[in-house]
Formats: C-alpha cells, structure tokens, sequence
C-alpha cells in the first residue's frame, strides 16, 4: 500500500529545492562567490549520503565502469570500438558515456549482490536517447539496464518505455510514454519493486505501477548497461546509474531528480526555460501527492 505524502515532507523538500534554487539564482546574478559554491557542493554531499543506507552500487561512469561505492566494478565491451566517453558538460554529473546503438556496451558479470537481491528493489539511472528503435521488431529494443531473467530497464519494440522484473519466475511489465518525443533529453528513469507494489517512474512521475508480488528471480546472465541481449542495444548517454536493495521513498526520488536538473542547468545542458518548466512540473507533483 503507498504511503501519502505527508505535508512536512512536501514542505521539506521545497525547502530543498529552494536552497538550491537560490545557489542558481545567485549564478544567474553573476554573484555566485566560491563561498557559495562550497556551501552548495557540501549540502549536496550531506542530502546525497543520506540517500545511501541502502545503496548497493553506484556507477557515476567517469571514465570507467567502476562501482564508486561497492565492488561491482564493470568492463567496457565493443568488438571494434567502445562507449566513448563524453565531457562534463554533455552529462549529469562528472563525465558520462555515449553508446552507439550496435556493439557498445558495459558488462559487470553476475555479482552475487546484484543477482540475490531479493524482496526489493530500485534502480535509477539517467539517459539522453539520440535514437530511439520502434520498428516493432522486439529484438532490436533498446536496453539500458538489463539482468537478464531478473530486471531490466528498455524501450520496448514500439518505443514504450518499460520496466520489467521476473518475479516468481513470471514476467512483469510496467509500461511508460512513447519515449520517441523525449529523443535527444535527459531523462531521469526509476524502477521500484516490493512485494504488493512496482512502480515505474520518468521524470519523478509515476508512469505505471502494479500490485505484484513474489520474489525477483534470479539471474544465470551478466548485468549490463546499455545492451539486453539479442541486438537490443541502446543508443544515446546514459549517467548516474544506482541500485538500491530497498524500495526508494517517493521524497528521495524527487530529490535526486531534483539534484540531477540542478547539475545539467549548471552545465548548460537545458536552458533557464527548460530548467523552470521541469521544477513547475515537480512541484505540481509534489502536491498531487499530499
């Protein structure tokens, strides 16, 4: 059963956003002091580790495959190239990678944490689609999270975004928007799972959500980012990629959203128009869940 959201959390979060809010304006002003931006950077640092109790990997992807908090670190695949790496001011956070949509791919094998995890789970991740299939043909989808048997993250043939865990041993979708008209965006996707509640999220919006139950199965395949399986690779960045073993509360997610519109308004990767438009929308669904 979903929990409301209650009206001290809503105000705390745009408390939140405030604060951060106003470290924009004050670069918007042409007054931002490196006082400023310490103090930015260390509120940041705090709000993010509280966000971390239940973390089981996190792939920043700058410059590696590498786990930044746990030991699941993962090897750059590509028969004749790899995922190219792109600058700072192309991604979210830090640096990020490019996939081309064909061979490109980052493989972690099949760590025990990442395979047994369980009644619950989240994953978060950021990706910019340059290309998005809709040919109908389902091995040609593309995959930006995939543990094959176990969850995955993907468009499907008909460009949908989806969700999927296998639960029990059974297959269960969640279905979002066309993803075609978020080409060439940076879009912030989560999945959640526990026993009686799934929820798919674009954007800090809930998008589906189903009462399924069981146990994520597990997984025999490599965990992967930015390929499934078959040719059902992705095309496009991807960048800040977690995995929590934990279902994430629905403030938490707003928050790290939130935190994501903040880095790429400051790297110049939305303008002051986009950046406001997607804030208006957050907080229009903060209230819907009061």
């Amino acid at each position: 059963m979903n929990k409301s959201f209650t009206l001290i959390e809503i105000l705390i979060v745009i408390v939140v956003i405030g604060i951060l809010s106003s470290f924009i304006l004050v670069g918007m002003n042409s007054i931002t002091s490196s006082a400023n931006i310490a103090k930015s950077k260390v509120f940041s640092e705090s709000l993010r580790n509280l966000l971390l109790t239940d973390l089981v990997s996190e792939w920043k992807l700058d410059g590696n495959g590498n786990d930044s908090w746990g030991i699941n670190n993962g090897t750059l695949v590509g028969p004749t190239h790899l995922p190219v790496l792109k600058s700072e001011n192309e991604c979210i956070s830090g640096t990020c990678y490019e996939f081309d949509g064909s061979e490109d791919y980052i493989n972690f094998n099949n760590p025990s944490n990442l395979n047994n995890i369980g009644n619950e789970i989240t994953i978060s991740l950021w990706s910019k689609a340059t290309n998005v299939y809709s040919g109908g043909d389902w091995q040609y989808d593309n995959g930006m999270i995939s543990h094959i048997d176990s969850y995955d993250i993907s468009t499907d043939a008909a460009a949908s975004l989806r969700g999927w865990l296998r639960l029990d041993g059974t297959g269960r979708d969640l279905y979002g928007p066309n993803m075609i008209q978020y080409a060439n965006k940076w879009s912030f996707i989560v999945l959640t799972y526990k026993p009686g509640y799934a929820k798919l999220y674009l954007n800090s919006q809930v998008v589906d959500s189903d009462v399924y139950t069981g146990t994520i199965s597990t997984s025999a395949y490599n965990f992967c980012i930015g390929w499934k399986n078959n040719n059902r690779f992705f095309e496009g960045y991807i960048d800040e990629v977690l995995i929590f073993d934990k279902v994430m509360e629905f403030s938490k997610i707003n928050e790290i959203y939130f935190f994501g519109l903040n880095k790429l308004y400051k790297n110049n990767g939305i303008g002051l128009n986009e950046f406001n438009q997607r804030v208006t929308e957050l907080r229009n669904n903060l209230a819907m869940h009061e």
